[in-house]
Protein backbone atom coordinates (compact mmCIF):
# COMPACT_ATOMS: atom_id res chain seq x y z
CA UNK A 1 0.00 0.00 0.00
CA UNK A 2 1.09 3.51 -0.74
CA UNK A 3 0.90 6.10 2.00
CA UNK A 4 -1.46 9.03 1.73
CA UNK A 5 1.29 11.51 0.97
CA UNK A 6 2.31 9.53 -2.06
CA UNK A 7 -1.30 9.08 -3.18
CA UNK A 8 -1.86 12.81 -3.02
CA UNK A 9 1.25 13.43 -5.11
CA UNK A 10 0.10 10.92 -7.70
CA UNK A 11 -3.38 12.42 -7.86
CA UNK A 12 -2.07 15.86 -8.77
CA UNK A 13 0.07 14.37 -11.54
CA UNK A 14 3.48 14.66 -9.96
CA UNK A 15 6.28 12.33 -10.93
CA UNK A 16 6.53 9.17 -8.85
CA UNK A 17 8.98 9.64 -5.99
CA UNK A 18 11.09 6.55 -5.17
CA UNK A 19 10.60 5.13 -1.72
CA UNK A 20 14.19 5.74 -0.69
CA UNK A 21 13.86 9.45 -1.54
CA UNK A 22 10.76 9.82 0.59
CA UNK A 23 12.48 7.97 3.40
CA UNK A 24 15.52 10.18 3.07
CA UNK A 25 13.32 13.26 3.17
CA UNK A 26 11.84 12.13 6.47
CA UNK A 27 15.33 11.58 7.85
CA UNK A 28 16.17 15.16 6.74
CA UNK A 29 19.38 14.23 4.91
CA UNK A 30 21.51 17.00 3.36
CA UNK A 31 21.08 17.78 -0.35
CA UNK A 32 24.73 16.97 -1.20
CA UNK A 33 23.90 13.28 -0.81
CA UNK A 34 21.75 13.35 -3.95
CA UNK A 35 23.27 13.25 -7.43
CA UNK A 36 21.61 14.65 -10.54
CA UNK A 37 20.01 12.18 -12.97
CA UNK A 38 20.20 9.42 -10.37
CA UNK A 39 18.45 6.16 -11.27
CA UNK A 40 19.47 4.14 -8.22
CA UNK A 41 19.73 4.96 -4.50
CA UNK A 42 23.05 6.83 -4.03
CA UNK A 43 24.79 8.01 -0.88
CA UNK A 44 21.50 9.05 0.69
CA UNK A 45 20.31 5.46 0.98
CA UNK A 46 23.75 4.32 2.05
CA UNK A 47 23.59 6.85 4.86
CA UNK A 48 20.22 5.55 5.99
CA UNK A 49 21.40 1.94 5.93
CA UNK A 50 24.50 2.80 7.91
CA UNK A 51 22.37 4.68 10.42
CA UNK A 52 20.10 1.69 10.85
CA UNK A 53 23.05 -0.67 11.19
CA UNK A 54 24.69 1.58 13.74
CA UNK A 55 21.53 1.54 15.85
CA UNK A 56 21.40 -2.27 15.69
CA UNK A 57 25.05 -2.66 16.61
CA UNK A 58 24.75 0.00 19.35
CA UNK A 59 28.15 1.37 18.47
CA UNK A 60 30.42 2.54 21.19
CA UNK A 61 33.42 4.73 20.66
CA UNK A 62 35.82 1.98 21.77
CA UNK A 63 34.21 -0.90 19.86
CA UNK A 64 36.78 -1.22 16.99
CA UNK A 65 35.47 -4.53 15.62
CA UNK A 66 32.02 -3.06 15.01
CA UNK A 67 33.56 0.04 13.46
CA UNK A 68 35.45 -2.17 11.01
CA UNK A 69 32.28 -4.08 10.14
CA UNK A 70 30.44 -0.84 9.50
CA UNK A 71 33.29 0.48 7.30
CA UNK A 72 33.20 -2.73 5.25
CA UNK A 73 29.45 -2.35 4.68
CA UNK A 74 29.94 1.23 3.48
CA UNK A 75 32.67 0.21 1.03
CA UNK A 76 30.58 -2.61 -0.41
CA UNK A 77 27.57 -0.36 -0.89
CA UNK A 78 29.61 2.36 -2.54
CA UNK A 79 31.27 -0.13 -4.84
CA UNK A 80 28.06 -1.79 -6.02
CA UNK A 81 25.48 0.98 -6.29
CA UNK A 82 27.17 4.23 -7.28
CA UNK A 83 26.57 5.30 -10.87
CA UNK A 84 29.57 5.74 -13.22
CA UNK A 85 29.14 8.33 -15.96
CA UNK A 86 29.66 6.93 -19.49
CA UNK A 87 33.00 7.67 -21.17
CA UNK A 88 32.83 9.96 -24.17
CA UNK A 89 33.77 7.83 -27.20
CA UNK A 90 35.59 10.68 -28.96
CA UNK A 91 37.72 11.28 -25.89
CA UNK A 92 38.40 7.58 -25.55
CA UNK A 93 39.44 7.26 -29.19
CA UNK A 94 41.67 10.31 -28.87
CA UNK A 95 43.38 8.82 -25.85
CA UNK A 96 43.91 5.54 -27.68
CA UNK A 97 45.44 7.36 -30.63
CA UNK A 98 47.78 9.26 -28.34
CA UNK A 99 48.87 6.03 -26.71
CA UNK A 100 49.42 4.42 -30.12
CA UNK A 101 51.49 7.38 -31.31
CA UNK A 102 53.55 7.30 -28.12
CA UNK A 103 54.14 3.58 -28.58
CA UNK A 104 55.20 4.18 -32.18
CA UNK A 105 57.65 6.87 -31.11
CA UNK A 106 59.20 4.58 -28.53
CA UNK A 107 59.54 1.62 -30.89
CA UNK A 108 60.71 3.44 -34.05
CA UNK A 109 63.62 5.89 -33.90
CA UNK A 110 63.03 9.09 -35.84
CA UNK A 111 65.80 11.31 -37.21
CA UNK A 112 65.01 14.83 -38.46
CA UNK A 113 67.28 16.87 -40.73
CA UNK A 114 66.86 20.35 -42.21
CA UNK A 115 68.39 21.48 -45.51
CA UNK A 116 68.34 24.62 -47.62
CA UNK A 117 66.08 24.81 -50.66
CA UNK A 118 68.20 26.24 -53.46
CA UNK A 119 67.52 27.64 -56.90
CA UNK A 120 70.79 26.75 -58.73
CA UNK A 121 69.78 28.84 -61.75
CA UNK A 122 69.72 32.04 -59.69
CA UNK A 123 72.21 30.84 -57.09
CA UNK A 124 69.78 31.71 -54.29
CA UNK A 125 68.48 30.00 -51.15
CA UNK A 126 64.71 30.14 -51.50
CA UNK A 127 63.52 28.16 -48.48
CA UNK A 128 64.06 25.04 -46.38
CA UNK A 129 63.03 21.41 -46.30
CA UNK A 130 62.62 19.19 -43.26
CA UNK A 131 63.04 15.44 -43.68
CA UNK A 132 61.92 12.95 -41.04
CA UNK A 133 63.20 9.39 -41.29
CA UNK A 134 62.08 6.22 -39.57
CA UNK A 135 62.88 2.63 -40.50
CA UNK A 136 59.45 2.51 -42.18
CA UNK A 137 59.83 5.49 -44.51
CA UNK A 138 60.42 9.20 -45.14
CA UNK A 139 58.31 12.32 -44.65
CA UNK A 140 59.26 15.65 -46.23
CA UNK A 141 57.99 19.20 -45.79
CA UNK A 142 59.41 21.61 -48.36
CA UNK A 143 58.75 25.35 -48.07
CA UNK A 144 59.88 27.93 -50.61
CA UNK A 145 59.02 31.50 -51.57
CA UNK A 146 60.92 31.53 -54.87
CA UNK A 147 58.14 30.38 -57.19
CA UNK A 148 56.17 32.26 -59.86
CA UNK A 149 52.51 33.08 -59.13
CA UNK A 150 50.08 31.29 -61.42
CA UNK A 151 52.62 28.64 -62.40
CA UNK A 152 52.34 24.90 -61.80
CA UNK A 153 54.93 22.79 -59.97
CA UNK A 154 55.60 19.20 -58.98
CA UNK A 155 57.91 17.83 -56.29
CA UNK A 156 59.91 14.65 -56.85
CA UNK A 157 61.76 12.23 -54.60
CA UNK A 158 65.22 11.34 -55.93
CA UNK A 159 66.57 8.51 -53.77
CA UNK A 160 70.12 7.20 -54.03
CA UNK A 161 69.85 3.86 -52.22
CA UNK A 162 73.62 3.30 -52.27
CA UNK A 163 75.26 6.75 -52.12
CA UNK A 164 78.65 5.20 -51.32
CA UNK A 165 78.80 4.16 -54.97
CA UNK A 166 78.37 7.77 -56.17
CA UNK A 167 81.39 9.48 -57.74
CA UNK A 168 80.99 12.52 -55.50
CA UNK A 169 79.31 13.66 -52.31
CA UNK A 170 76.57 14.64 -52.65
CA UNK A 171 75.47 12.43 -55.50
CA UNK A 172 74.58 14.04 -58.84
CA UNK A 173 72.53 13.06 -61.85
CA UNK A 174 75.78 11.95 -63.50
CA UNK A 175 75.64 8.99 -61.11
CA UNK A 176 72.58 7.74 -63.00
CA UNK A 177 75.11 6.36 -65.47
CA UNK A 178 76.10 3.92 -62.72
CA UNK A 179 72.53 3.08 -61.81
CA UNK A 180 73.28 -0.60 -61.22
CA UNK A 181 75.47 0.30 -58.24
CA UNK A 182 73.92 3.56 -57.05
CA UNK A 183 70.35 2.19 -57.30
CA UNK A 184 68.57 5.52 -57.85
CA UNK A 185 64.80 5.92 -57.96
CA UNK A 186 62.70 8.96 -58.94
CA UNK A 187 59.17 9.05 -57.52
CA UNK A 188 56.37 11.62 -57.64
CA UNK A 189 55.75 13.42 -54.36
CA UNK A 190 53.05 16.04 -54.87
CA UNK A 191 52.14 19.08 -56.98
CA UNK A 192 50.50 22.52 -56.69
CA UNK A 193 49.31 25.55 -58.58
CA UNK A 194 51.08 28.46 -56.87
CA UNK A 195 49.06 31.47 -55.70
CA UNK A 196 49.81 35.16 -55.84
CA UNK A 197 52.25 35.01 -52.90
CA UNK A 198 54.74 32.94 -54.91
CA UNK A 199 55.14 30.63 -51.91
CA UNK A 200 55.04 26.87 -52.09
CA UNK A 201 54.43 24.38 -49.29
CA UNK A 202 54.95 20.78 -50.44
CA UNK A 203 54.58 17.72 -48.21
CA UNK A 204 54.85 14.02 -49.02
CA UNK A 205 55.39 10.64 -47.36
CA UNK A 206 57.22 7.70 -48.94
CA UNK A 207 57.08 4.23 -47.41
CA UNK A 208 59.94 1.79 -47.65
CA UNK A 209 59.37 -0.41 -50.70
CA UNK A 210 56.71 1.89 -52.21
CA UNK A 211 57.41 2.33 -55.92
CA UNK A 212 54.12 3.98 -56.96
CA UNK A 213 54.74 7.07 -59.08
CA UNK A 214 58.21 5.97 -60.18
CA UNK A 215 59.47 7.46 -63.48
CA UNK A 216 62.59 5.27 -63.72
CA UNK A 217 61.27 3.54 -66.83
CA UNK A 218 60.47 6.91 -68.45
CA UNK A 219 64.07 8.04 -67.87
CA UNK A 220 65.58 4.77 -69.03
CA UNK A 221 66.66 3.67 -65.54
CA UNK A 222 66.20 0.18 -64.07
CA UNK A 223 63.34 -0.18 -61.62
CA UNK A 224 64.66 -0.39 -58.06
CA UNK A 225 61.52 -0.68 -55.93
CA UNK A 226 61.57 2.60 -54.03
CA UNK A 227 63.54 2.89 -50.82
CA UNK A 228 65.06 -0.53 -50.27
CA UNK A 229 64.48 -2.30 -46.95
CA UNK A 230 66.97 -1.08 -44.37
CA UNK A 231 67.98 2.00 -46.42
CA UNK A 232 65.70 4.67 -44.91
CA UNK A 233 68.57 6.18 -42.90
CA UNK A 234 71.51 5.39 -45.19
CA UNK A 235 69.96 6.64 -48.46
CA UNK A 236 70.78 10.08 -49.83
CA UNK A 237 67.59 12.04 -50.51
CA UNK A 238 67.22 14.87 -53.04
CA UNK A 239 63.94 16.78 -53.35
CA UNK A 240 63.41 18.36 -56.78
CA UNK A 241 60.93 21.14 -57.58
CA UNK A 242 59.98 21.00 -61.25
CA UNK A 243 58.20 23.83 -63.05
CA UNK A 244 55.52 23.08 -65.62
CA UNK A 245 55.13 26.71 -66.60
CA UNK A 246 51.97 28.83 -66.44
CA UNK A 247 48.72 27.03 -65.67
CA UNK A 248 47.00 25.87 -68.85
CA UNK A 249 43.18 25.59 -68.62
CA UNK A 250 42.16 21.97 -69.02
CA UNK A 251 45.69 20.68 -68.33
CA UNK A 252 46.29 21.83 -64.75
CA UNK A 253 45.70 18.38 -63.23
CA UNK A 254 48.33 16.92 -65.56
CA UNK A 255 50.71 19.81 -64.88
CA UNK A 256 50.70 19.13 -61.15
CA UNK A 257 50.79 15.32 -61.26
CA UNK A 258 52.73 14.07 -64.30
CA UNK A 259 56.42 14.53 -65.08
CA UNK A 260 55.66 15.58 -68.66
CA UNK A 261 52.35 17.31 -67.86
CA UNK A 262 51.91 20.33 -70.14
CA UNK A 263 55.48 20.02 -71.42
CA UNK A 264 56.33 20.73 -75.07
CA UNK A 265 59.83 21.98 -74.33
CA UNK A 266 61.90 20.38 -71.55
CA UNK A 267 64.94 22.33 -70.43
CA UNK A 268 68.02 20.58 -69.11
CA UNK A 269 67.89 20.41 -65.28
CA UNK A 270 68.65 23.71 -63.55
CA UNK A 271 69.50 25.67 -66.70
CA UNK A 272 66.46 27.87 -67.38
CA UNK A 273 63.31 28.97 -65.56
CA UNK A 274 60.19 28.10 -67.59
CA UNK A 275 58.25 31.22 -68.43
CA UNK A 276 55.97 30.38 -71.34
CA UNK A 277 53.20 27.83 -71.72
CA UNK A 278 54.54 24.42 -72.66
CA UNK A 279 57.95 24.99 -71.05
CA UNK A 280 59.15 22.69 -68.24
CA UNK A 281 62.31 22.25 -66.20
CA UNK A 282 63.79 21.55 -62.76
CA UNK A 283 64.21 24.80 -60.82
CA UNK A 284 64.92 23.96 -57.15
CA UNK A 285 66.64 21.25 -55.12
CA UNK A 286 67.16 20.37 -51.46
CA UNK A 287 69.64 17.65 -50.46
CA UNK A 288 69.63 15.46 -47.35
CA UNK A 289 72.75 13.36 -46.84
CA UNK A 290 72.64 9.94 -45.13
CA UNK A 291 72.27 9.90 -41.35
CA UNK A 292 72.97 7.48 -38.54
CA UNK A 293 69.80 5.58 -37.58
CA UNK A 294 68.58 2.39 -35.94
Amino acid sequence: MYNSDYQNEKMIGRKEVPHWKRLAKKEELPKWMFFRHQTRPPLALHFLIVRKISRILILKSNDMKKLLKLSAVILVLLGTSCEVEPVDEDVKNSQLLEQANLSHKKSDAMVKTTADAVNPILGEVTGTSVLRRTKNGLTINYKTDGLIPGHTYTMWWVIFNNPEACATTPCTMDDFMNAGEVQPVLIYGTGHLVGQSGKGNFSSHLKVGDNDGSINELLGLPEVGGILEGNAFSAEVHMIIRSHGPAIPGLINEQISIFTGGCEVDFAPFTEIPDEEGECGDVEVSIHLPVAGS
